[in-house]
């Protein structure tokens, strides 16, 4: 795959500037209906996109190609273990039943496909955990008063890296129903 962006050195060293001209010009990324939620740190983004871009290129090609309103909750292979998706119902819930949580194998970009919720997000250093690492199912689960919760529609996608502790499906006013897709790639 040939990279568009005609930046030198490792993506870590790109000023902000320099990660938003990739976000836009990256050929695999163009078409998107969908549009990167602020809360992406975009250098852990650049990165370790370039560890792998084929799988992230199959990823967004699902999102632009993909009309979810015909695909019914489940697991779906892309790649095997190394690249998969989740299209998932349920019931916002409040903040107080939602358990943060983190994983270390996958990294999950996710996408709210009908209704809204919160996403609340902390890096690890800010969060305790509550619950170890189970490394069959790649998570473990945390507490954390730094949470800083974000909207989530259909307009934009959110990318919750190895770093990132997340608390998905929290409702904003009342609970709603939603539809969502996650996709896992393998690190």
């Amino acid at each position: 795959m040939t990279v568009t962006c005609n930046f030198t050195g490792s993506p870590e060293t790109w000023t902000e500037e320099q990660l938003d001209n990739w976000l836009k010009e990256e050929e695999c990324f163009a078409g998107c209906p969908v549009q990167p939620d602020s809360s992406i740190d975009k250098k852990s983004f650049a990165k370790f996109y370039f560890q792998s871009p084929e799988r992230w290129k199959a990823a967004f090609d699902l999102i632009k190609n993909t009309d979810f309103s015909k695909v019914e909750p489940g697991r779906y292979e892309i790649d095997g273990k190394n690249l998969f998706y989740v299209v998932d119902r349920y019931e916002t819930r409040d903040r107080a039943v939602v358990k943060p949580e983190a994983h270390r194998k996958y990294i999950d970009i996710q996408v709210v496909l009908e209704g809204e919720e919160l996403m609340g997000l902390t890096g690890l250093e800010q969060a305790e955990v509550t619950v170890p690492y189970n490394p069959e199912k790649d998570v473990e689960f945390f507490t954390s008063d730094n949470l800083v919760y974000h909207q989530a529609t259909p307009a934009r996608y959110f990318v919750f890296f190895p770093e990132d502790v997340h608390q998905p499906t929290v409702k904003i006013a009342e609970s709603v129903p939603v539809k969502k897709l996650v996709v896992k790639l393998g690190i």
